[in-house]
């Protein structure tokens, strides 16, 4: 996770209805307001705050006219809450991904080390995982059935990306 910035979870002003930010606040503290509006104020440990907030910046992103201008969809509320059980489901131990949002309105995880070292898996609306991974030299990609429970394949894909 790249955010190491601290937030202020008081500030009672609202998103607009519309999901449109008023142009003064930044990503980040748009996420963490929606964040705090959707889980009614609920404080998580402060990076899986920050992978939620992650989450609904990227959702929130889909919604600006300029997403809409460059041809993108929006996220739909079905992929949000998907994809934020996907993040609830991470194993304790496993590093925090970056999340971003796709052009079609799909949500993107992703663990980078480098060049050769990463796994993206996106999570839509359809109940199967896509994912892909370079590993070194192996390259890995198909699809997971998402139940609620962390795919054991990520985690087998995970520790050849970030070997002991």
């Amino acid at each position: 996770m790249n955010s190491a910035r601290a937030y202020d979870l008081s500030d009672p002003e609202p998103i607009v209805p519309d999901g449109s930010p008023p142009m003064s606040i930044e990503r980040g503290e748009l996420a963490v307001r929606l964040l705090r509006q959707l889980l009614g104020g609920i404080v998580y440990p402060s990076d899986k705050q920050l992978l939620f907030a992650d989450l609904f910046a990227a959702a929130a992103e889909t919604t600006t006219q300029e997403w809409r201008d460059r041809g993108g969809t929006s996220t739909s509320s079905e992929t949000l809450q998907r994809a934020l059980a996907f993040l609830f489901s991470l194993p304790v131990g496993v590093p925090l991904p970056d999340v971003l949002s796709d052009q079609n309105g799909d949500i993107t995880v992703e663990w980078y080390t480098g060049p050769r070292n990463v796994l993206s898996v996106i999570v839509g609306s359809h109940p199967n995982l896509a994912y892909a991974a370079l590993a070194g030299a192996s390259t890995s990609r198909g699809t997971e059935p998402f139940v609620g429970r962390f795919p054991d394949a990520f985690a087998v894909l995970l520790r050849r990306i970030y070997p002991a």
